[in-house]
């Protein structure tokens, strides 16, 4: 764990991925089916979703509406509202910010 905050830790078991505190309380959890992800709160409810195609990838609500994508080229990663809006952008190793590229904000749509 040397490297990584508290706040950041998960465990890894197959397909399901689970966050968690620096208490080791779950946070919530990802599982990965071939191309699509569900992510889930604490409690198991679904939050969102994202699916992979063709190097996009598209971030959906609970509901499955399109929140946004990303895609990737050239180390560079941009990242899109659901209009297809720029919203912000992260160059390898670096956390996305906002369309600036301040490298500090979280993205918008991530579920936890």
């Amino acid at each position: 764990m040397f490297g990584k905050k508290p706040e950041e830790a998960k465990s890894v078991f197959g397909n399901t991925t689970q966050f968690r505190d620096g208490m080791g309380n779950t946070r919530g959890s990802s599982i990965d089916f071939g191309g699509t992800t569900q992510y889930r709160d604490a409690s198991g409810n679904l939050t969102g979703s994202s699916s992979n195609l063709g190097g996009i990838t598209q971030y959906r609500d609970a509901m499955g509406n399109q929140v946004g994508s990303s895609n990737n080229f050239g180390g560079v990663t941009q990242y899109r509202d659901a209009s297809g809006n720029l919203t912000s952008s992260a160059s390898s190793g670096s956390r996305p910010g906002n369309a600036s590229n301040d490298g500090v904000k979280r993205r918008p749509w991530w579920p936890f």
